[in-house]
Protein backbone atom coordinates (compact mmCIF):
# COMPACT_ATOMS: atom_id res chain seq x y z
CA UNK A 1 0.00 0.00 0.00
CA UNK A 2 3.00 2.23 0.93
CA UNK A 3 3.61 2.09 -3.13
CA UNK A 4 0.17 2.91 -4.29
CA UNK A 5 -0.09 6.12 -1.81
CA UNK A 6 3.33 7.30 -2.74
CA UNK A 7 2.89 7.10 -6.16
CA UNK A 8 -0.61 8.50 -5.87
CA UNK A 9 -2.12 5.38 -7.50
CA UNK A 10 -6.28 5.23 -6.58
CA UNK A 11 -9.32 4.00 -7.85
CA UNK A 12 -9.23 6.40 -10.53
CA UNK A 13 -6.07 3.99 -11.99
CA UNK A 14 -6.92 1.16 -10.50
CA UNK A 15 -10.15 -0.47 -10.61
CA UNK A 16 -10.11 -3.10 -7.87
CA UNK A 17 -7.43 -5.32 -5.71
CA UNK A 18 -8.12 -8.55 -4.45
CA UNK A 19 -7.03 -10.62 -1.53
CA UNK A 20 -7.48 -14.20 -0.20
CA UNK A 21 -8.04 -13.29 3.24
CA UNK A 22 -11.82 -13.07 3.22
CA UNK A 23 -10.82 -10.54 6.80
CA UNK A 24 -10.60 -7.84 3.88
CA UNK A 25 -12.62 -8.40 1.10
CA UNK A 26 -15.08 -5.60 1.30
CA UNK A 27 -13.10 -3.16 2.33
CA UNK A 28 -11.06 -0.59 1.08
CA UNK A 29 -7.06 -0.35 0.85
CA UNK A 30 -6.04 2.14 3.35
CA UNK A 31 -5.50 5.99 1.37
CA UNK A 32 -6.33 5.15 -2.07
CA UNK A 33 -9.66 3.74 -1.00
CA UNK A 34 -9.57 0.95 -3.79
CA UNK A 35 -12.08 -1.88 -3.66
CA UNK A 36 -10.79 -5.27 -2.02
CA UNK A 37 -12.28 -7.94 -3.68
CA UNK A 38 -11.59 -12.09 -3.58
CA UNK A 39 -8.97 -13.25 -6.01
CA UNK A 40 -11.48 -14.63 -8.07
CA UNK A 41 -12.37 -10.94 -9.42
CA UNK A 42 -9.49 -11.41 -11.51
CA UNK A 43 -11.10 -14.31 -13.59
CA UNK A 44 -14.50 -12.46 -13.90
CA UNK A 45 -13.72 -9.37 -15.01
CA UNK A 46 -10.25 -10.50 -16.72
CA UNK A 47 -8.07 -7.84 -17.02
CA UNK A 48 -5.05 -7.83 -19.08
CA UNK A 49 -2.63 -6.82 -15.99
CA UNK A 50 -2.71 -7.74 -12.41
CA UNK A 51 -0.27 -5.32 -10.42
CA UNK A 52 1.18 -7.96 -8.02
CA UNK A 53 2.38 -5.95 -4.63
CA UNK A 54 3.33 -8.10 -2.39
CA UNK A 55 6.35 -8.96 -4.23
CA UNK A 56 7.86 -10.97 -1.59
CA UNK A 57 4.98 -13.43 -1.43
CA UNK A 58 4.48 -13.41 -5.21
CA UNK A 59 4.94 -17.37 -5.83
CA UNK A 60 2.47 -17.87 -3.98
CA UNK A 61 0.16 -15.31 -5.49
CA UNK A 62 0.71 -16.48 -8.60
CA UNK A 63 0.39 -20.27 -7.71
CA UNK A 64 -3.10 -19.08 -6.25
CA UNK A 65 -3.98 -17.62 -9.04
CA UNK A 66 -2.07 -19.70 -12.04
CA UNK A 67 -5.64 -19.99 -13.89
CA UNK A 68 -5.59 -16.25 -14.24
CA UNK A 69 -1.86 -16.95 -16.63
CA UNK A 70 -3.83 -19.79 -18.34
CA UNK A 71 -6.30 -17.11 -19.72
CA UNK A 72 -4.25 -15.03 -20.98
CA UNK A 73 -3.68 -12.31 -18.35
CA UNK A 74 -0.09 -11.25 -16.76
CA UNK A 75 1.26 -9.98 -13.41
CA UNK A 76 3.24 -6.95 -13.17
CA UNK A 77 5.27 -6.98 -10.15
CA UNK A 78 7.15 -3.45 -9.68
CA UNK A 79 9.55 -4.38 -6.88
CA UNK A 80 12.56 -5.04 -6.42
CA UNK A 81 12.64 -4.98 -10.07
CA UNK A 82 10.28 -4.51 -12.60
CA UNK A 83 9.13 -7.65 -14.21
CA UNK A 84 6.03 -9.09 -16.49
CA UNK A 85 5.23 -12.25 -15.22
CA UNK A 86 2.89 -14.57 -18.07
CA UNK A 87 1.76 -18.07 -18.92
CA UNK A 88 5.41 -18.05 -21.54
CA UNK A 89 7.47 -17.06 -18.20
Amino acid sequence: MTLLNYCKIDKNIVDFATEKSSIKQGLYTPGANIPVFSDNKILKSKPDYALLLAWNFSKEIINNNVKFLKNGGKFIIPIPKIKIISKNK
